[in-house]
């Protein structure tokens, strides 16, 4: 493979229309494939690897950074729903190579004649027949989470099923099992009968052993648990295969996403009252009491059930104590455009795990600390946080915490129609208009963000200049705030009030290097008309306040499915090198980009905007 390294410094002009000053940044390009002969391909969640499908004469190969696999026939297409297959493809063809979430590991299952072959990180791990249990009807290739174990579906010479793991079948069944996997990866368990459909039992990190229950999930601290249903019609609460509690009932159950804390409605006996527990201790009060739900803080401390009354009205039972009573309260908070701004920021479209950014409502606050929910009455909303009650609004409030401590800022309009910000209980009035929208807290909590009349961007309840257009992001150390905006009808990429750019274009998306210190954004359009000859790429990508290089949106790595208008999935060295895979002109690249100044410069020599 050729490498092709060259610095950007020069000022560029095509038929008269004005050129671009590029950045100084060293821009370094690796091809990943013959140029020409790529009929797709498959790129990691993490450490920038990616899987090409090529002809090989009259075959076909992978090659996986650059480097050449065995000749196959044609691959298998069974990694469709895999629980741990890569979420990313090339839009020409995603093709059926998994990758585990750390990207250290990749996998794919292939034809050769009339046998499968399974290629481990790049080394064969196993082949054997085609059958229809291999062929992705069945359990298709799985990993778990870092790779640790592959799985996949076979048969034996009695066309019985079995799971293959690590290239080790397992028993043979008569069905097709649920496989459960636990969090960090390392554990796995299903259950299934004897071939005559007889006889259950449960295999565990390899082993057979005695059935102990319908398998429910693993907790994030690697506890399985399983209930187990009785011939005296009880039911048996199990973890790790070990009878907790016996009952009549033990539904509905609850389990917080750390594992630290399990609650579950127990009925103990045929004519007796089902009442709550919570990590195995009964919540005194609730006897007969239907329970909707159970919330968990995330120190695995604290608990809130949303609880209903004989005369269907609502209220939290928060560690035990009872809140007010309310006609209903709402299961989520009222959207403000919020997930548009997460969708930008994460590049994962609808996709995006909120709750990963932001804690949810009703829920804890990051700190575990304080309850917050939404309680409705008579047309009425009002922001509850622990037992604490706030004035009444209308059907708009919109809650959001802070991802870190206990911040809580809502939007909300009065009955008289005014809006109103309200930041750790701190009221402001905004009047009528359009609704406000985007209140976002920074990464760490210490600022806050909203936008009033659909582009003024207030940072702090303070307005920053131009009209914003898109989005914002903060950088990951909260000292800087960027947006495009439109300034008395010039079109500027505003970080921290100032013009770093006056020639942003389209910009598609901002971003800001891990340590904040430097910026960029992607800009979409004719380039040609931009200054840059001699390409047919739609992409300018800007570092640092100055177009650094450019990348087609056309035949690029992305998932089709999750980011279906942006493309670029950056990493960063330690030296601040951004490396991402892109084609140029249509070949497939490895790109290295590394600035040659820093934001603070940028700014430094950067006079600041003038709001209106």
């Amino acid at each position: 493979m050729w490498r092709l390294k060259f610095l950007i410094v020069s000022l560029i002009s095509l038929l008269g229309v004005a050129g671009i000053t590029l950045a100084d940044a060293t821009v370094d390009q690796q091809p990943l494939g013959p140029d020409g002969q790529l009929f797709g391909g498959s790129i990691s969640p993490k450490g920038e690897h990616i899987a090409v499908f090529a002809g090989k004469g009259s075959h076909y190969e992978i090659i996986m950074d650059g480097v050449e696999g065995p000749k196959i026939d044609n691959l298998i297409f069974n990694i469709a729903g895999a629980l741990y297959r890569a979420e990313s493809g090339w839009v020409n063809m995603p093709i059926p190579v998994i990758f585990s979430k750390d990207g250290a590991h990749w996998a794919y299952m292939a034809k050769q004649g009339d046998e499968y072959v399974v290629m481990l990180d790049g080394k064969e791990l196993a082949r054997g027949p085609i059958n229809t249990h291999n062929l992705g009807n069945s359990l298709n290739l799985t990993f778990s989470a870092n790779g640790q174990h592959i799985f996949w579906s076979d048969d034996d010479a009695q066309n019985n099923y079995v799971i293959v793991v690590d290239g080790k079948p397992g028993p043979a069944m008569r069905t097709l099992p649920q496989l459960v996997l636990s969090p960090d990866g390392s554990h796995y368990a299903y259950i299934n009968y004897n071939r005559d459909g007889t006889g259950a039992w449960a295999f565990v990190d390899g082993k057979q052993v005695n059935f102990f229950g319908d398998i429910q999930q693993y907790t994030a601290r690697n506890v399985l648990v399983s209930t187990m249903h009785m011939p005296d019609n009880n039911n048996v609460f199990v973890l790790n295969g070990k009878p907790s509690i016996k009952a009549l009932g033990l539904s509905p159950m609850w389990i917080s996403d750390d594992g630290k804390q399990i609650a579950m409605i127990i009925t103990p006996q045929q004519g007796a009252q089902p009442f709550l527990t919570v990590d195995g201790k009964q919540v005194a009060g609730t006897e007969g009491v239907p329970v909707e739900k159970v919330y968990f803080s995330p120190d695995g401390k604290h608990y809130a059930a949303l609880c209903r009354t004989k005369t269907s009205a609502k209220y939290m039972l928060i560690d035990g104590k009872k809140g007010d009573e309310y006609p209903s309260i709402s299961s989520g908070a009222t959207d403000i455009s919020n997930n548009m701004h997460w969708q930008w920021i994460t590049w994962t479209a609808n996709n995006a795990k909120f709750a990963d950014l932001q804690p949810p409502v009703p829920g804890f606050t990051a700190d575990s600390s304080k309850f917050v929910y939404i309680a409705n009455s008579n047309g009425r909303q009002f922001l509850v946080i622990n037992t604490d009650e706030s004035n009444a609004f209308g059907d708009t409030l919109a809650p959001i915490l802070s991802p870190v401590g206990n911040r809580i800022a809502t939007f909300g309009i009065t009955p008289d129609h005014i809006q109103h910000i309200l930041v750790d209980g701190k009221d402001t009035a905004y009047g009528v208009g359009p609704n406000i929208n985007q209140l976002t807290f920074s990464p760490q909590g210490t600022h806050y963000v909203f936008i009033r009349q659909n582009y003024m961007v207030y940072l702090d309840n303070v307005e920053q200049p131009g009209q914003m257009l898109g989005n914002y992001v903060f950088s990951p150390d909260e000292k800087h705030l960027a947006y495009e905006a439109n300034d008395n009808g010039q079109q500027k990429l505003v970080v921290d009030g100032k013009s770093i750019c006056d020639k942003a274009g389209m910009v598609g998306h901002i971003f800001f290097s891990p340590d904040s210190k430097h910026i960029y954004w992607t800009s979409t359009g004719n380039l040609a008309m931009l200054g840059v000859p001699n390409t047919k790429d739609s992409i300018l990508l800007y570092v640092d306040g100055k177009p650094a290089t450019h990348y087609s949106d056309n035949g690029t790595v992305l998932d089709p499915v999750t980011d279906p208008s942006v493309a670029l999935h950056p990493e960063f060295s330690a030296d601040d090198t951004m490396t991402f895979i892109a084609r140029t002109d249509g070949n497939l690249r490895r790109f290295h980009v590394k600035s040659d100044t820093d934001l603070d410069t940028v700014l430094a020599a950067t006079p600041a905007l003038k709001t209106k």
